[in-house]
């Protein structure tokens, strides 16, 4: 609750930190003396990798990331499925920290790891990781240049999200199950529009986008007419449609 990067919180990233590191110090008593057998670490690795990331603390939050990656590894062979997805996760949030850094290269090749492990304990499931993922992973592909892919990954996040799956569903909290990705929607669809049109020059196209983009936020708005963050946003994309049109 004091600070992170995937749920409401007090905006105490300091404290946040803190909290996290004495978590840690418990888990290796817990552990005894084989702290390798411990694969929780993993998960709590890579939770102070986001918070010193917030931080701004990059150094710190690389090191973090690549001992939180390094930890999930020892489990690699014949984990089970928690353990992949909290190793993808780790590998995400090592390619965000690469990414800040200005790595592309490597945070590509962290994004995708991720995302193969997220895919290989999810089990066929779409989740919110594996969205996430592929978003990032399609901001660092359009920063490279590889404009085709990163709209490949964009379309393949928003054919795996129905319209009539995530509208459904929009009114329930985004943190209330991993299995219901729907809040990452609106963003994949605003991050498809906005590879196309700078860089590809398809005007036609980004409107459309935009169009879908705008009912979603209306939808959101009509569930909790007091969202205010979802006026924000419909505001932007009803700027960027009359740039466009």
């Amino acid at each position: 609750m004091q600070g992170g990067s995937s749920s409401a919180n007090l905006n105490q990233r300091n404290a946040a930190l803190e909290s996290r590191m004495r978590a840690i110090e418990i888990r290796k008593r817990l552990a005894g003396d084989d702290q390798r057998q411990d694969a929780k670490l993993v998960k709590l690795l890579s939770r102070v990798t986001d918070d010193l990331r917030n931080l701004g603390r990059l150094d710190d939050a690389l090191l973090s990331g690549r001992r939180a990656v390094g930890a999930g590894e020892q489990f690699l062979r014949g984990a089970p499925p928690e353990i992949l997805v909290d190793l993808g996760s780790a590998h995400v949030m090592l390619g965000r920290v690469l990414l800040d850094r200005g790595q592309l290269t490597e945070a590509e090749a962290e994004f995708k790891t991720g995302e193969e492990l997220l895919a290989a304990g999810a089990a066929g499931k779409l989740t919110r990781e594996m969205v996430a993922a592929r978003l990032d992973r399609a901001d660092t592909l359009h920063a490279l240049g590889r404009l085709t892919e990163a709209v490949r990954m964009l379309e393949q996040n928003e054919s795996a999200m129905p319209s009539a799956s995530w509208r459904s569903r929009a009114g329930k909290s985004a943190h209330e199950s991993p299995e219901e990705p729907a809040g990452h929607v609106g963003d994949a669809r605003h991050r498809l529009r906005q590879s196309l049109a700078p860089s590809l020059d398809q005007p036609e196209r980004a409107l459309l986008y935009r169009d879908k983009l705008r009912s979603g936020w209306e939808h959101l708005i009509s569930v909790d007419p007091g969202n205010d963050s979802a006026r924000a946003d419909l505001a932007t994309r009803d700027s960027e449609t009359a740039v466009s049109a």
